[in-house]
């Protein structure tokens, strides 16, 4: 489901926004959710749609209560849609895909284009990398960066970056964990005003329980 918790005296009160009837909608949703300015909802899910492999999700609010539209459904060519969703200044969507159960992990863009939504590969990560279940992110200067932990026993992964470049995207690999400093990055990327970046690993550390990193420039 999508909830919604409101102030309510000293404490809190639930709503459910909108219930996933693991049909064409969607069902199993992994990340969080987004908002525009004009208050609409979106995110993901990583099961069902049309056909299996999760969808992209709006919700929008109207006098007769929440309806849900979907953006775009995975087929399984690319994963599921397991990773959240980041939202730039010109409307346009940008998540990554994947799922414990494997499949390639891709970046991908979806641009609102006359009432419908356009699906863009951004970059193809293969199937060595699960895929996030958090959404990428962007630094100050457009750039976009994201988690992607390593299939199988190893505990590594690395943090991806995509350059705007005219009408492309060049990849590069970032940075990459050895298990030993931080490993299997699931958490956001996240910057502070110095440029520093910030993140979380469920492996590595001295015990292999987990980590919070830091990246410097």
């Amino acid at each position: 489901m999508v909830f919604k918790l409101a102030r309510s005296g000293s404490g809190w009160t639930e709503s459910v926004i909108w219930n996933f009837t693991n049909g064409i909608d969607g069902g199993a949703p992994t990340a969080g959710v987004i908002f525009d300015n004009a208050g609409n909802h979106y995110g993901t899910t990583s099961e069902y749609g049309s056909p299996y492999s999760g969808t992209v999700y709006g919700l929008s609010l109207s006098q007769s209560g929440w309806s849900e539209t979907t953006l775009y459904s995975f087929t399984g060519d690319y994963g599921s849609g397991s990773g959240g969703l980041i939202r730039d200044a010109q409307g346009n969507l940008f998540g990554i895909t994947g799922g414990l159960d494997g499949g390639i992990s891709i970046a991908y863009e979806l641009t609102p284009q006359n009432g419908s939504w356009s699906f863009t590969v951004l970059q193809n990560f293969g199937e060595e990398y699960v895929g996030a279940f958090a959404a990428p992110t962007f630094d100050s200067h457009g750039i976009l960066y994201g988690s992607l932990p390593t299939v199988g026993s190893d505990f590594t992964g690395e943090i991806f970056q995509l350059t705007p470049s005219g009408d492309r995207w060049i990849y590069r690999s970032f940075y990459t964990f050895n298990g030993s400093n931080a490993g299997v990055p699931l958490g956001a990327v996240t910057f502070d005003a110095s440029g520093n970046m910030y993140g979380t690993g469920i492996a590595g550390g001295s015990d292999y329980d987990g980590s919070v990193w830091e990246i410097t420039p």
